[in-house]
């Protein structure tokens, strides 16, 4: 598919339905909400076992199987659904697809100045948030260019006399089937005031839906079927503050909320690690904010289910961070005696069928020489396989 360059000349805030436009809508009362029905195909998932990719001093550990190697000049990585390998190499330049198995180059796109992208499945985005406008340049997941959008800037008023407030995306680009959502916020710094929304683009057309929602982030499931999001439940929307946040899902189709709330047990100090829907099943693992006096990786409360309009803890996942891959799952426990500048977890590999825990060497963040540091990740769900 040959790359699309589309210019947004405006946001329309409306969310399309069908017969023609809707306004946005309400977000659902939290109590016993059903899930949303799917509006997109769920990416085949399955890969080779165990499927990881963890720092170490010598360069990005990767295991896909019965296969490991280690890439010295790796220092980020993704995994996208089916086993495939997205990395950032040591000069930060470019992404790279990689066979996991062997290390050969699939594909490659430029990062330039973009941040780098979320969780991806469908599709790879990469948003220049600093550029005038606003740009987004999206792969699909085989790193063929697919289109490049200029998002469209403020229609503020307070903008004509405030040459410094502007719209200001953030977070990560997120895409469910064929359509891209992105958090914004008109604002400058002295100007807090100004609306917020989240842009959908779809086929190089922008509009604005959930207009002035307190969204704080987007959370896509691992088969790309599904983007969760934390919702602030009072107050302005702050992603650092320690205040009562919300589970919802996005529909791409309507652009309106479900919202799912939160456990029964859940308190303010209680903040997002990660978030999934495997199937009928929404999973959030929550950790408490720490002050700095709880390492991290002790801070872990567990992942809790919402299923059935109630929510429940999933049985051992307070004792460790667990991603679940078909065949078996990787668990990350706090290290006895952690070493300096490693992430704090010492990792092994559980087979189907048993309980024995096979060490892993590598981090999730490690660092090596004076000022080097590499970032791993993990393939697989926060469920086990439906």
């Amino acid at each position: 598919m040959g790359l699309r360059r589309v210019v947004a000349g405006g946001a329309a805030v409306a969310a399309l339905a069908a017969g023609g436009l809707a306004t946005w809508s309400a977000v659902d009362e939290p109590d016993r909400a059903a899930l949303l029905e799917p509006r997109a195909e769920p990416l085949e998932v399955v890969a080779p076992v165990p499927t990881y990719a963890l720092g170490t001093p010598e360069g990005l550990r990767v295991r896909a199987g019965g296969r490991e190697l280690v890439l010295p000049d790796a220092v980020d990585a993704r995994w996208l659904p089916g086993g495939r390998l997205v990395v950032v190499e040591e000069d930060r330049r470019r992404l790279r697809l990689l066979d996991p198995r062997t290390g050969e180059a699939r594909g490659s796109a430029p990062i330039g100045d973009a941040d780098l992208p979320g969780r991806s499945a469908a599709r790879v985005n990469l948003l220049a948030r600093y550029d005038q406008p606003t740009v987004l340049r999206s792969w699909s997941a085989a790193l063929d260019a697919v289109e490049e959008v200029a998002l469209p800037g403020t229609d503020d008023p307070v903008a004509a006399e405030d040459p410094d407030v502007v719209r200001g995306y953030f977070g990560v680009a997120a895409t469910v089937g064929d359509t891209t959502f992105v958090l914004w916020h008109d604002s400058s710094e002295t100007y807090e005031d100004g609306a917020r929304g989240v842009a959908r683009i779809r086929d190089g057309e922008v509009d604005t839906v959930l207009l002035d929602e307190p969204l704080v982030a987007f959370h896509l499931s691992v088969d790309g079927a599904s983007l969760l999001a934390l919702r602030q439940v009072r107050g302005e929307p702050c992603g650092g503050c320690v205040v009562e946040q919300e589970v919802v899902e996005i529909d791409p189709v309507d652009g309106t909320l479900q919202s799912y709330g939160h456990p029964e047990e859940y308190d303010d100090s209680w903040r997002v690690d990660a978030m999934d829907r495997v199937g009928d099943r929404v999973a959030v693992r929550y950790v408490r904010a720490g002050d700095g006096r709880v390492p991290r990786e002790r801070n872990l409360l567990g992942t809790y289910v919402y299923a059935d309009g109630d929510w429940s803890l999933l049985p051992g996942s307070d004792e460790a961070t667990t991603w679940w891959q078909d065949g078996g799952r990787v668990l990350a426990r706090p290290a006895r005696e952690p070493r300096w500048g490693a992430d704090g977890f010492r990792f092994s590999w559980v087979a189907d069928g048993t309980d024995r825990e096979v060490p892993i060497v590598g981090e999730l963040v490690t660092s090596y020489g004076r000022v080097g540091s590499r970032l791993g990740a993990v393939a697989g769900q926060l469920l086990p396989p439906a």
